[in-house]
């Protein structure tokens, strides 16, 4: 039984290993100390090593040190990860925006198309005949206007003139 736990976290440590490379090698380390410190937590002797004697499992060093090693490499890998998750998310946060300012112009412009090409089909209906009446008719609309905007500035530049003349003659006789 405790062999089989030992092989099922070592299978699942190396599958671990061969699709995620330098992390999958830290997880692999840190579940082999787990599982081995389960071990011999459960049975209170050393876990049966694969492919070494006993002379060669007393000469390993430390392994709480080695775990301690491995989770910090673990823990360091994994806020380089976050750190270019976050990187990632910020970006997509950024084209979306980009995004959704692009489509609001589009409809915006499209909106403004729609209303363009009504009017030039409107004009299109014209008969060219009462358009050119209309023409006229604004013409001789601001013909007028400028027949009586021109009497109303004649006007006001004669009283102004009077008005000077007045002031200059009453400070000159005050001075």
């Amino acid at each position: 039984m405790a062999n089989m736990i030992i092989e099922v976290s070592r299978t699942v440590g190396k599958v671990i290993f061969d699709a995620y490379g330098p992390i999958g090698r830290v997880f692999l380390d840190a579940v082999t100390l787990i599982s081995e410190s389960f071990y011999r937590a459960l049975f209170g002797t050393e876990p049966p090593t694969r492919g070494t004697d006993k002379h060669q499992a007393s000469q390993r060093p430390d392994r709480g040190a080695e775990l301690d090693s491995a989770l910090l490499r673990l823990a360091r890998a994994g806020g380089d990860a976050t750190a270019l998750i976050e990187e990632i998310e910020s970006e997509a946060r950024e084209r979306q925006r980009r995004i959704q300012h692009l489509q609001n112009s589009l409809k915006e412009l499209s909106d403004e198309e729609a209303k363009l090409k009504q009017r030039v089909s409107a004009l299109q209906d014209a008969d060219p005949k009462a358009a050119e009446i209309f023409a006229n008719l604004i013409r001789e609309d601001l013909d007028l206007r400028g027949r009586s905007d021109r009497r109303r500035d004649w006007l006001i530049f004669m009283v102004g003139c009077f008005f000077s003349a007045v002031i200059s003659v009453v400070v000159g006789l005050l001075l």
